[in-house]
């Protein structure tokens, strides 16, 4: 099975970032575009996830190729082509972009399907996860917005969440930095570090890993806040009254549906789940009060930042739906 995904993942990668240059905004709005964040001028607070701003000058300047997989390089030559905008990079920027986003797409839907496989412990319910994963990701991509982190943060999120499942202390330090550099909000993996650990782990040890990186989380955030002081916006946004507009607007009986399983899927025989995945979704919660604080009405997108926090208990409800058992 590892070799099917690994013969497989570089092909739906494309298919992937295709869909993103084709199917989303991804280059539209001014205030997120490709070459503000090139240029450090985006608007507060798309201008603090820095990570991919700089991977994409590191391969430009470094003059790497865009990997030979036809389906990419057509899409980005089409891209190239369509866009005149003065607020749409060069062509270059495009490739180099295009190059890194593949890159973490690929990367992701392999570290999804080697995480769903240590907390699963079977190859078929991990290609499950593998496959939902590629789904998961361009359904929220058909819904036509996108930014330029979208699968960065997917990936050090499952990365992340690897690191907190079998506690590796020094490794998820080094693996917060540039998550963080990513985007803030990836700093939800340090509680799920502290309370997965809690209890397995003397107390005394829990509370300092959690100390030290609620500090470094604190140094790169601080930092990035001063350096781009000057950029327009805001380093939040409130759209509370826009979140019950929202409902208002879109509610529907389809919609309560779909919530109402996704709930049943997340939760179903909770007590029988991986500890991991219990302490995992412990953070909901908070991920939810952070999206109707200051999240955009209807942005769904922002599950990317707990993408295996959500995916991995909803493949674990399916193999106890459909074998009756919840582990093998």
């Amino acid at each position: 099975m590892l070799a099917i995904v690994f013969a497989s993942s570089w092909y739906i990668a494309a298919l992937l970032v295709a869909a993103q240059l084709y199917h989303t905004d991804i280059f539209k709005f001014q205030e997120i575009g490709l070459v503000r964040y090139l240029n450090g001028s985006a608007d507060k607070p798309f201008a603090y996830r820095v990570l991919t701003p700089w991977l994409v000058r590191m391969v430009r300047a470094a003059h790497l190729p865009m990997p030979s997989i036809p389906t990419l390089q057509s899409t980005v030559l089409a891209t190239c082509a369509a866009r005149k905008s003065n607020l749409v990079a060069a062509c270059g920027d495009l490739q180099a972009y295009a190059t890194v986003a593949w890159t973490f797409a690929t990367s992701l839907l392999i570290s999804m399907y080697l995480l769903a496989l240590g907390i699963l412990r079977q190859a078929g319910w991990a290609f499950v996860a593998y496959v939902a994963t590629g789904l998961v990701v361009n359904a929220f991509l058909s819904a036509g917005y996108s930014n330029i982190y979208d699968f960065p943060v997917p990936f050090f999120a499952t990365l992340l969440f690897a690191l907190a499942v079998w506690q590796r202390d020094i490794l998820f330090l080094v693996a917060l930095i540039p998550s963080i550099l990513t985007k803030e909000s990836l700093f939800l993996f340090v509680p799920v570090y502290a309370m997965i650990g809690y209890g397995a782990r003397p107390t005394p040890k829990v509370v300092v890993n959690f100390g030290v990186q609620f500090v470094i989380f604190i140094v790169i955030y601080v930092t990035e806040r001063m350096a781009f002081a000057n950029n327009d916006g805001f380093p939040m946004y409130h759209n509370v009254i826009g979140h019950v507009a929202y409902i208002g607007e879109k509610g529907s009986v389809t919609a309560l549906l779909t919530l109402a399983v996704f709930i049943i899927l997340l939760f179903y025989r909770y007590l029988e789940k991986p500890r991991s995945l219990q302490r995992g979704l412990m953070v909901r919660p908070i991920m939810f009060a952070l999206y109707i604080y200051g999240g955009n009405p209807g942005e769904f997108r922002i599950l990317l930042d707990i993408l295996p926090i959500v995916l991995l208990p909803a493949v674990h409800s399916l193999r106890h739906l459909t074998t009756g058992r919840a582990d093998y």
